[in-house]
């Protein structure tokens, strides 16, 4: 049977402190009591899933918004698994939307495509002018300790971000190995594992970045400047989701740093 799972978050700040104004979620979706940081003021909640992982058919909408001022950080509990399918695609669709002077860090797991799966994801980030985002994904081949590597049907994901309306970076990622093989010259060729960093800070961190990315030597990254000087767009390529998450994570970490010191 599939599911059409809603998550929705509303922080604002209240007495100096963000706090969560609204929450609703319907399973799969679970979340956890949100934990406070005494550091910036903000909140982590971490998602979670009651269900064994995306199935035919499912339907996933996510509903993210912070209020001027407020800071949040999103994780989850484990990778995201998207199970064989017979027929049918599984479906997200997510809009995050950040107020002027808040802070959002989106951080989930890995997600491990199936052989013989098919995933669709829309992700919509309307930002407001002085907002600050970190925005991640990452993309495994498969079940490699099973042999499962580029054997899923489609892995598709729009990601569209906007400041003030005017729209900033626009990515596709659309990737059918049936089709055209990830692993041909110009695509992933040697590399199996995908992640992507969106950046957006009044501050541009250019040498901060350029020694955090040159310090990696079994993950190949590459960053270009985002429209009209708001931040920046990451790719990462490497041949584990340990070494991909590691480099998202200390990007995370400074992204943190920065918005920790404003």
């Amino acid at each position: 049977m599939a599911l059409h799972g809603v998550l929705e978050v509303t922080c604002a700040v209240a007495n100096g402190r963000t706090v969560v104004r609204h929450l609703y979620f319907t399973p799969p979706f679970k979340v956890m009591k949100p934990f406070p940081d005494e550091g910036s003021g903000g909140l982590e909640i971490m998602l979670m899933e009651c269900s064994p992982g995306i199935l035919a058919d499912d339907r996933q909408e996510i509903r993210i918004t912070l209020e001027p001022g407020a800071r949040l950080k999103v994780t989850g509990q484990s990778y995201g698994k998207i199970f064989t399918m017979q027929e049918g695609e599984a479906r997200q669709e997510a809009v995050l939307k950040v107020g002027s002077g808040a802070r959002l860090v989106y951080l989930p797991e890995p997600m491990v495509p199936f052989q013989g799966s098919r995933f669709q994801s829309v992700q919509r980030v309307e930002l407001a002018a002085g907002a600050g985002l970190f925005w991640s994904e990452m993309v495994t081949p498969g079940r490699m300790r099973g042999g499962e590597v580029f054997l899923y049907d489609r892995y598709q994901t729009r990601l569209e971000v906007s400041v003030d309306g005017d729209l900033i970076y626009w990515d596709q990622l659309r990737l059918r190995p049936g089709e055209l093989s990830p692993g041909r010259l110009g695509l992933f060729e040697a590399w199996t594992h995908y992640g992507q960093v969106v950046w957006v800070s009044p501050n541009r961190e250019e040498e901060a970045l350029q020694e955090l990315l040159g310090e990696q030597q079994d993950v190949r990254a590459a960053w270009s400047a985002l429209h009209g000087g708001h931040g920046f767009g990451v790719r990462l390529l490497g041949r584990s989701a340990e070494s991909v998450k590691r480099v998202v994570h200390s990007l995370a970490d400074a992204f943190g740093r920065q918005a920790g010191s404003r």
